[in-house]
This record gives structure tokens, sequence and C-alpha cells, in this order.
């Protein structure tokens, strides 16, 4: 892999490390189809 590719791979891995930390016990195991965009803003607002 080269250095682009590491650097992609680093910041995807950082995003969804983001994303299980702070967004996903927040919406926990609601229905894809029904979130709101309030429902995905609020855990940021933290």
């Amino acid at each position: 892999m080269d250095h682009q590719g590491a650097n992609i791979k680093d910041h995807s891995n950082r995003v969804l490390k983001t994303l299980e930390d702070n967004l996903f016990p927040s919406i926990g195991k609601c229905n894809i189809a029904e979130l709101k965009t309030r429902d995905l803003l609020a855990p940021s607002k933290r």
C-alpha cells in the first residue's frame, strides 16, 4: 500500500472509531429508516 492509501485507511479507521464511540450508542437499535437529522446531530452537541 502506498503512502496515500495508508492515509486513507488511517482516516477511515478514525472516522469509524468516532462513530462507534459517539453516535452508535445514542441511536442504539433504532430503525435506520426512521432516523431524523436531529437524531444524528444530537450526540455531536454533547
